[in-house]
C-alpha cells in the first residue's frame, strides 16, 4: 500500500527484480508498476538495478527483445544504473540449474542513437557469468562510470529560469547571462545541445533554479 504522505522514503542501495519463470502479459504490467512505485517511494538515483529471468525466452514487446523492454522501463523510471540476466540454453536441464550461464545486457550513453528522445534503442551484451567458474568470460566491471560521454548532438528542451542578474532570455530567444556560459561549457563536454522550450509542462531540464 502507499506509504503516508509524512512517511520516509525508502532508499535502497540497490534493487533485485525476479521475473517469473513463465512471462505473461499481467507480470509484465506488474514489472511496469512496480518501476513506478519504486520511484516514487524507494528512489535512490545511484541505486544499481539487477534484473533477472529464470529462464531462457523469445519474448518480444512492442518490438523489443525482453531484456531490451525491462531495461527500457528501468530507464523510464529514472534508474540509470541497470542490467538484465539472461540464461544462456543449455542441451540438458540441471535440476538445481547451478552450472547455468548468464548473458549479461545493458546500455550506455554513448551506444544511442538519440537519448534527448528519451528512448533506448541499443542494447548490447556487455559480458557472460559462467556459474561453474564463478566469474565474468571478460572480466568486466559492470556499472562502470564513463567519464567521456557523448550523446551524438542531440537537443534538449529546457525550460530556462530568468534570475537576474544571472540568467536571463535574449531578444532572439536564447539564454543569456553567466549561468548560460556554464550550459555552453556542458555542450561542449558531451555533445549536446540546448533549446528553450515553450511546452513547459515536458521540458528536458529545468535550468537555473533554486531551493
Amino acid at each position: 500500500f502507499p506509504p503516508t504522505r509524512n512517511a520516509k522514503t525508502v532508499k535502497p542501495g540497490s534493487y533485485i527484480i525476479v521475473l517469473p519463470s513463465f512471462i505473461t502479459l499481467a507480470d509484465l504490467h506488474y514489472m511496469v508498476d512496480s518501476f513506478c512505485q519504486m520511484a516514487l517511494y524507494a528512489f535512490n538515483r545511484k541505486g544499481k538495478v539487477v534484473i533477472v529471468n529464470p529462464n531462457d525466452t523469445d519474448v518480444e514487446v512492442n518490438g523489443k527483445t525482453l531484456p531490451h523492454y525491462a531495461l527500457s522501463i528501468a530507464w523510464e523510471a529514472s534508474f540509470l544504473q541497470a542490467i538484465f540476466l539472461d540464461p544462456e540454453p543449455v542441451a540438458e536441464l540441471s535440476p538445481t540449474k547451478t552450472n547455468t550461464n548468464f548473458k549479461v545486457y545493458s546500455w550506455s550513453i554513448n551506444d544511442q542513437t538519440d537519448l534527448c528522445s528519451g528512448q533506448i534503442d541499443n542494447i548490447r551484451l556487455f559480458d557472460i557469468w559462467l556459474s561453474q567458474e564463478g566469474r565474468f568470460s571478460r572480466d568486466s566491471k559492470l556499472f562502470e562510470v564513463n567519464e567521456h560521454l557523448d550523446l551524438k548532438g542531440c537537443e534538449l528542451h529546457l525550460d530556462w529560469g530568468a534570475l537576474h542578474p544571472y540568467s536571463w532570455i535574449t531578444l532572439n530567444g536564447r539564454y543569456g547571462g553567466s549561468v548560460g556560459e556554464l550550459l555552453d561549457v556542458v555542450s561542449d563536454l558531451i555533445n549536446v545541445s540546448f533549446r528553450i522550450s515553450q511546452d513547459l509542462k515536458n521540458p528536458h531540464i529545468v535550468f537555473p533554479t533554486y531551493y
